[in-house]
């Protein structure tokens, strides 16, 4: 029973910090993938200091291919690894979620489910996939080109109508906040797509 409480007590701060160090984490993971060319010379470096020397596509040298290793461990952990607990957590909670019933187990996790509608106790997992597209897997797309920047401004269309169709949250004004959040993003990616037109 003590160990059961623990487990219950913990689950919540656990989820706070996983939550906020979501996307930091995963940014920098998928960072050591986003190598770049300077110029015409066939070396690539990784920003932002351009330090690290990636070598030739398909030949990394020694000190990146560890870097990637590490980093590919660092996305199946963390992104990949919370995306996948989170769906187990709202998995075992399903019955009394959508019952509208609570818990021990759906308030110790409440963190996940709380702020949307019972139909939509799973939507934590549809922003998860959200940040973890856009913000990561965004990198492997053909870094720097147009191809990168559409399939940004696609994704981010499709989470708007699904968050305008959905309205997944208990209240109007987070839903209405989360929509023009949704269409900021398109309209962020529609300029940097016309910037790097011109350019």
């Amino acid at each position: 029973s003590w160990l059961r409480e623990a487990m219950l007590w913990s689950l919540r701060p656990a989820l706070l910090i996983a939550f906020g160090s979501y996307p930091i984490v995963a940014s920098a993971a998928f960072q050591a993938f986003a190598c770049e060319s300077l110029g015409d010379v066939s070396m690539r470096y990784l920003p932002p200091s351009y330090s690290l020397e990636c070598g030739p596509v398909g030949e990394p040298t020694p000190e990146y291919q560890s870097l990637q290793t590490i980093a590919t461990l660092a996305i199946a952990i963390y992104p990949v690894g919370i995306s996948l607990c989170t769906a187990l957590l709202l998995y075992l909670a399903r019955e009394p979620l959508r019952a509208g019933r609570s818990t021990d187990f759906t308030r110790a996790i409440s963190f996940l489910h709380g702020e949307y509608e019972p139909d939509y106790f799973w939507w934590e997992l549809v922003e998860q996939q959200k940040k973890l597209l856009l913000v990561g897997f965004a990198v492997f797309v053909t870094p720097g080109s147009i191809g990168q920047l559409v399939f940004g401004l696609l994704f981010s269309m499709i989470f708007f109508h699904l968050s305008v169709e959905c309205r997944p949250f208990l209240h109007d004004s987070d839903d209405s906040l989360a929509s023009v959040f949704s269409f900021t993003m398109i309209f962020f990616f529609s300029c940097l797509l016309v910037f790097k037109v011109q350019i």
